[in-house]
């Protein structure tokens, strides 16, 4: 190989590596060129804590297609900042949505997601009760008769009469 090949190679390296180089650094800290307006913006992600890995999720509108599955959910990055609209899906479960705030270099986190079910088993505890009140594990009933009556939500079978001690 001639000295004026090597240069001609070498001087295109470096170009090459100087060229692409501070692209592929800014894209690897976050950055993303958006064309409307054209700028340069640092780009935010999503947190979806859900267990469920077989759900469908869309953003805008459009299908999420990864299914990298974190310990506490879904993280979607790589979003850049505005307002996103999530809905998330499966079958015989009610759907999930959300509008969420994506901003730069933040993770917006939701809640734990719970999908309810569209046809939950509908299970009768007690019949006849008029009213009744849940504070934390206690439940509180009033029977038609009048009587109230408390007991742990944990093991409804031992109920404590209250209209007794009055």
């Amino acid at each position: 190989m001639s000295r004026k090949t090597r240069i001609i190679l070498f001087g295109s390296m470096v170009f090459i590596f100087l060229f692409t180089g501070p692209i592929l650094i800014l894209y690897s800290t976050g950055w993303r060129i958006t064309f409307k307006p054209l700028s340069l913006v640092k780009t935010g992600a999503i947190d979806l804590k859900i267990n469920d890995s077989d759900v469908q999720i869309k953003i805008d509108g459009r299908a999420y297609a990864e299914r990298d599955k974190s310990l506490s959910g879904f993280l979607i990055s790589g979003l850049s900042p505005r307002i996103y609209n999530i809905e998330i899906s499966k079958n015989g479960y009610r759907q999930w949505q959300k509008k969420l705030n994506v901003s730069s270099s933040q993770i917006t986190e939701t809640p734990k997601i719970i999908l309810v079910p569209e046809n939950p088993p509908i299970e009768i505890l007690k019949s006849g009760v008029q009213d009744f009140s849940v504070n934390g594990d206690q439940l509180v009933w009033q029977e038609k008769g009048g009587d109230f009556f408390l007991t742990n939500i944990n093991n409804l079978d031992s109920a404590f009469n209250l209209s007794l001690l009055f």
